[in-house]
């Protein structure tokens, strides 16, 4: 994707990031009767080579309509769906950072619950300094059929991450779900990072020497027996309805500078777990203040925060009920931002994500984890399944597909 821009897709760039920055960053739909917002989603579509001419479904999708009204414009039009339990549509830029060659890289995530047909979306890692917008990195991905997409920025054309100026993510997407709605919006996130290393993280991680199952996942297997060969952590032994999805999460951050007292506010805790199969679950603010207990700066290093939130039931980060889907494939996204010792050093951040690919940087303060797998218990021989033609069969005599 082109990351050179000329002054008119700079000005209408600018444009959107300041529309998002006085709604408090809030998912806003783009106003496609406005040249100028309906120019910027042009101008994402034909830097990343989506001409009209070979993407008229595209064009289409991106046709003038009526200007939202203030009061809808923030709204997500895929309402949540009251069957699939905690999970819900949502979008999320999961990290801004650099490679180790020191070239800007980001990734977002966007889920929904209603079927899509198809989406395409843009990432834009942007900094602003005075009247300067610079494009440091994007990326372009196109999809169908899918519920949750995850877009990482392209290394081609990344410049350096700069010190100076405002760094945030600008998360653009158009939408056509099977139902023929469309959706076009975006989402601007700001970003800033004070951090030496990435995270030390103990959980959750794939169990050492193990040898079946899922090996390119961490494994969580919920009301499953006792026997743990194939996965790395178990929940809700003998409660066969319960399909609570739970994390642990254990370990260390280490920022540049030493950290003020820990208390109600600090830190600020952000997970969230989104599933391939459509709708994330976030818990922010008010949610995360059972886990702050689980929290401590270390006694010997006062840059460092450590962590231990129980692999039990009782403890461990509770996302809420899903509805079930077998061997359903997740992406925990962990953010923790703390208040430094000097005013004048501002705040720090550093975080956990799931990824399918290897870490870039051991050092921009973001570790890079497995994605969590969730399996459903074993069932005795005998247990009658239901398919499709509304016939039953017996799970032994059953074979994949």
């Amino acid at each position: 994707m082109n990351n050179v821009l000329t002054k008119e897709q700079e000005a209408r760039l600018r444009h959107v990031i300041n529309l998002s920055n006085a709604h408090g960053n809030k998912c806003m739909h783009f106003d496609l009767s406005d040249p100028t917002e309906a120019g910027f989603l042009k101008d994402c579509a034909s830097r990343s080579g989506m001409t009209p001419e070979r993407y008229p479904h595209h064009a289409k999708v991106m046709q003038l309509k009526p200007a939202y009204s203030l009061a809808t414009r923030t709204e997500i039009s895929s309402a949540p769906n009251p069957n699939l339990g905690d999970f819900v549509p949502n979008q999320l830029i999961d990290y801004i950072g650099q490679h180790s060659d020191g070239l800007t890289i980001g990734q977002a995530t966007l889920t929904r619950t209603s079927p899509i047909a198809s989406a395409t979306l843009w990432l834009n890692i942007v900094n602003v300094n005075g009247q300067t917008t610079t494009v440091l990195a994007s990326g372009q991905a196109m999809t169908f059929n899918k519920q949750t997409i995850t877009l990482e920025t392209d290394h081609d054309g990344a410049l350096p991450l700069p010190t100076t100026g405002t760094n945030s993510g600008l998360i653009s997407w158009t939408i056509t779900y099977t139902d023929g709605t469309t959706e076009n919006s975006y989402l601007n996130s700001q970003w800033a990072y004070q951090t030496t290393a990435d995270p030390t993280v103990i959980d959750p991680a794939q169990r050492q020497g193990r040898t079946t199952g899922d090996l390119k996942s961490i494994v969580i297997g919920l009301a499953r027996a006792v026997s743990a060969a194939d996965i790395d952590y178990w929940f809700w032994q003998g409660q066969w309805e319960n399909t609570t999805l739970l994390v642990p999460l254990s370990g260390s951050m280490t920022f540049k500078y030493p950290i003020a007292q820990l208390g109600s506010n600090n830190p600020s805790l952000e997970f969230y777990l989104a599933k391939k199969e459509g709708g994330m679950s976030d818990l922010k603010v008010d949610k995360t203040r059972p886990y702050l207990k689980y929290f401590s700066l270390d006694p010997k290093d006062p840059k460092k925060i450590n962590f231990k939130i129980p692999a039990t039931d009782a403890a461990a980060i509770n996302f809420g009920k899903s509805l079930w889907a077998s061997d359903t494939k997740t992406y925990f996204t962990c953010r923790v931002t703390v208040v430094f010792q000097d005013p004048s050093k501002g705040i720090g951040w550093s975080s956990i994500v799931c990824s399918d690919k290897p870490d870039m940087d051991p050092t921009d303060g973001v570790a890079f984890i497995k994605p969590i797998v969730y399996v459903w218990h074993c069932l005795v021989a005998g247990t009658q399944i239901t398919l499709a033609d509304g016939t039953t069969k017996a799970i032994e005599t059953m074979d994949s597909g």
